[in-house]
């Protein structure tokens, strides 16, 4: 019986470091394309990072209270958002995900620190934050400006309210990605009136590659 035959093919894994794989032959078939190619794991490990803020206090009339930025030099893969809150009384807001074109550039923001869920992966390069004081809207991306809409209830802290969850990857979807630094999605909550002890809690979950 012929015996395959091993080789090994240098690649770049996701930190843009040099590594290298097995590439298998097979013997029954001399066709390259007949070849099979073993991957590590560790090579199709992406970074992975999360970030967000419990219990902030919604500015006034809240438009855009959070963005999310990409990076220069890497694709930014968004697997996860969860929004909850609380309120003194009920209220429900209408809750939509926007590509805008660019960066809010002005409003007092706060930028989340991301957490590595691997030490040895490099600090991330996408930017989540939380506007205080709201900025100046920027246009929305005209080829997909709102990718999700849902409506989100806020109650009092005594009373148990489901978290509103935009799961991206559940199913092996496709993340919603970003490519770019000026590539931005945003919460965007309707620009309402508050509530009496409306604060709002956010976190983040995504990945980064070079591809």
């Amino acid at each position: 019986m012929a015996q395959a035959s091993s080789t090994t093919l240098t690649v770049k894994d996701s930190t843009g470091a040099t590594a290298t794989m097995s590439l298998i032959a097979d013997p029954n078939n001399s066709s390259a394309k007949a070849s099979k190619v073993v991957v590590d794991e560790a090579l199709n490990a992406k970074d992975t990072f999360a970030t967000g803020a419990n219990s902030f206090t919604l500015p006034a009339t809240p438009t855009d209270v959070i963005e999310i930025k990409g990076s220069a030099t890497k694709t930014v893969r968004i697997k996860k958002i969860i929004l909850s809150g609380v309120a003194s009384t009920a209220k429900q807001w209408p809750v939509k995900i926007i590509r805008r074109v660019s960066s809010i550039a002005d409003g007092v923001a706060v930028t989340a620190v991301a957490t590595k869920f691997d030490t040895s992966d490099p600090a991330a390069t996408a930017v989540a934050r939380h506007f205080t004081t709201l900025g100046t809207l920027v246009a929305a991306n005209p080829e997909n400006s709102v990718l999700f809409a849902a409506d989100m209830t806020l109650t009092a802290p005594a009373t148990a309210t489901a978290p509103l969850v935009f799961d991206f990857s559940r199913n092996m979807d496709k993340a919603l990605v970003l490519r770019g630094a000026a590539d931005c999605i945003v919460i965007n909550l309707g620009g309402g009136a508050l509530a009496a002890g409306e604060k709002l809690s956010w976190s983040c979950e995504w990945e980064e590659d070079l591809s």
